[in-house]
C-alpha cells in the first residue's frame, strides 16, 4: 500500500499507511490515487497509521518466525517488530485519517471490466516516456469490438493508438477512459491487474 502514500514526510498522516481493523484493509492515498490492500488476517485490535521509515518497509530481516503488535498508552501508538534475534519498536503518527470510504465508487454500478496481464503493463510502460506532465500524464483507454487499446495526443491532432495484447474486456465497447498513464504504470507493477469503469465516458 506504501507506493500510493504521499512523498512529503511533511504530511505525517499520509505519508503513512493506515490499518483499518474494521474492514481489515491497508489504506494509502497521496490525495489523487488511492490503494486498499485487504488482508486475510489483521494483527491489530484497532485502528493505526503506521510510518513509512526504511526499516519497515525494507530494512527489517526475513524470519520463518516473528511477532508483531501495536502497543497504546497516553493516546500513543506504538508498533512493534520482533524475531528471535531483533525486535524493533516505533512510534506511530498522530492525528485523523481522511475517510478514504467516501472515495471508493460504487462498483455494482459499474458498466466496463478490464483486465490487464504482462504484456499490457509493458505496452503501457512504453507510452509513459511519450505522456505530457502538464495534461496529468493523460493517456487514454479507448474499448472496441471486445478489445482495448491506448491513445495519447499525437502531432497534428491524431491520436497515438497502441493495442494492448492481453487485456481482457466485459462490455468495453465505447469505452473512452483518461487515466494518468504513470499511475497505471505503478498499479499494474503493484499487482492491480482489474478496472472498473463506472460509465462509457468517466
Amino acid at each position: 500500500a506504501a507506493f500510493a502514500a504521499h512523498p512529503d514526510t511533511g504530511r505525517q498522516v499520509l505519508h503513512a499507511v493506515y490499518a483499518d481493523h474494521g474492514n481489515h484493509v491497508l489504506v494509502g492515498t497521496d490525495g489523487h490515487r488511492l490503494t486498499r490492500s485487504p488482508l486475510s488476517t489483521f494483527p491489530f485490535g484497532t485502528d493505526a497509521i503506521l510510518p513509512l521509515n526504511k526499516m519497515l518497509l525494507k530494512q527489517f530481516p526475513e524470519s520463518d518466525n516473528g511477532r508483531i503488535g501495536l502497543h497504546e498508552k497516553d493516546e500513543i501508538q506504538t508498533i512493534v517488530l520482533a524475531t528471535d534475534e531483533l525486535t524493533y519498536t516505533c512510534r506511530c503518527p498522530e492525528g485523523r485519517f481522511p475517510n478514504y470510504e467516501q472515495v471508493i465508487p460504487d462498483t455494482a454500478d459499474h458498466t466496463a471490466s478490464l483486465s490487464f496481464g504482462p504484456g499490457d503493463r509493458e505496452a503501457v510502460e512504453s507510452l509513459v516516456p511519450y505522456l505530457d506532465k502538464a495534461t496529468q500524464n493523460g493517456l487514454f483507454l479507448f474499448g472496441k469490438d471486445g478489445t482495448a487499446v491506448l491513445g495519447i495526443e499525437g502531432t497534428g491532432g491524431e491520436p497515438v493508438v497502441l493495442p494492448l495484447p492481453e487485456c481482457q474486456c466485459e462490455n468495453a465497447d465505447g469505452l473512452i477512459l483518461p487515466v494518468n498513464g504513470v499511475f497505471l504504470v505503478e498499479a499494474l507493477k503493484q499487482g492491480f491487474v482489474h478496472l472498473r469503469a463506472a460509465s462509457a465516458y468517466t
